[in-house]
């Protein structure tokens, strides 16, 4: 694993196939790609929900949420209002009936 910002600089290692820490409530994926795309897309995944909402907002008003949107991973830039892309995520979810 990278340390923020700095892909020169190695953190912990990540063990393959072990997604039980990304999942907030520490359930595991299952351990094959139709797994992880199942996951991705559901309501457990917050990435998915925050880069959609962060996309709705920059269609909206010009400029996201986040300065990098080309870059939402972890070398990007933080959220300038990081509450209002989790409400905004946490709404795309719920009305989604996911």
């Amino acid at each position: 694993m990278f340390v923020r910002g700095l892909y020169k600089n190695h953190g912990e290692n990540v063990v393959i196939d072990d997604a039980r820490g990304v999942a907030a409530d520490g359930a595991r994926p299952a351990a094959h790609r139709l797994g992880l795309a199942k996951w991705l897309v559901s309501g457990q995944h917050p990435l998915t929900a925050r880069a959609c909402g962060q996309s709705i907002w920059q269609q909206c008003f010009g400029l996201g949420l986040v300065r990098t949107a080309e870059d939402f991973g972890v070398r990007g830039e933080l959220p300038t209002h990081p509450e209002l892309l989790d409400y905004l995520a946490t709404e795309l979810v719920d009305s989604s009936g996911i």
